[in-house]
């Protein structure tokens, strides 16, 4: 019965989890913050190889606009969350990097967004190297296909 109410209430003891330390915290808000920075720079480069195409430049600062904005959010949630790690109050602490993570979360968003604004010929550099999840991708090593910077969507793709 007890164990049932412990499952109930999310303390399943085999499943319990430290709390993070505040080294932990940092380095996660670290990442966060340089994944971010990583997608504006992607947004940003995409932005100057744009060219003449006036309603695709429009598209992406549409889309880079708030990721700027959300890049100021994380950094200033940074600040309270190593003040609230200073003072020893975990619980801002948890709830500033909740707000990082899902600022990252919604600068993903945002991203893909970007990428839906590549015109319909599908010709634009896009970056091969955007920052972000990294599991489950396996490393190219192979020097050989650095020359690929181009490719062509089929059309009707959502991207």
């Amino acid at each position: 019965m007890l164990w049932m109410l412990l499952v109930l209430l999310g303390g399943n003891p085999a499943f319990a989890q430290d709390a993070p330390s505040p080294s932990d915290r940092i380095a996660f808000v670290d990442t966060a913050i340089s994944d971010i920075k990583g997608s504006i720079g992607s947004i940003e480069k995409l932005l100057s190889q744009a060219g003449d195409d006036k309603d695709f430049s429009e598209c992406l600062k549409q889309k880079l606009a708030p990721m700027r904005i959300l890049l100021d959010i994380s950094e200033q949630s940074k600040l309270t969350m190593q003040k609230a790690v200073a003072s020893g109050n975990t619980g801002q602490a948890d709830l500033e990097m909740r707000k990082v993570d899902v600022a990252r979360s919604k600068v993903r968003e945002f991203l893909d967004q970007a990428y839906a604004c590549i015109p319909a010929n599908g010709h634009a550099i896009v970056d091969v190297n955007v920052t972000g999840p990294s599991e489950g991708v396996p490393e190219i090593e192979d020097d050989s296909i650095s020359h690929i910077d181009r490719f062509v969507l089929p059309p009707g793709t959502p991207f």
